[in-house]
């Protein structure tokens, strides 16, 4: 059980992130609209 857990835990955040990721770059590809400070402020 704790290794069903594990794994749909895992799948879930590398969806999420990777989706995140898409949806940014489709809706902003220079990122000149991106809200994370790392973007907007560092530069990464």
């Amino acid at each position: 059980m704790k290794r069903l857990k594990f794994f749909i835990i895992l799948f879930w955040m590398l969806f999420s992130k990777s989706y995140d990721a898409y949806c940014t770059f489709e809706h902003t590809p220079d990122l000149s609209k991106e809200a994370n400070p790392l973007v907007t402020i560092l530069g990464l």
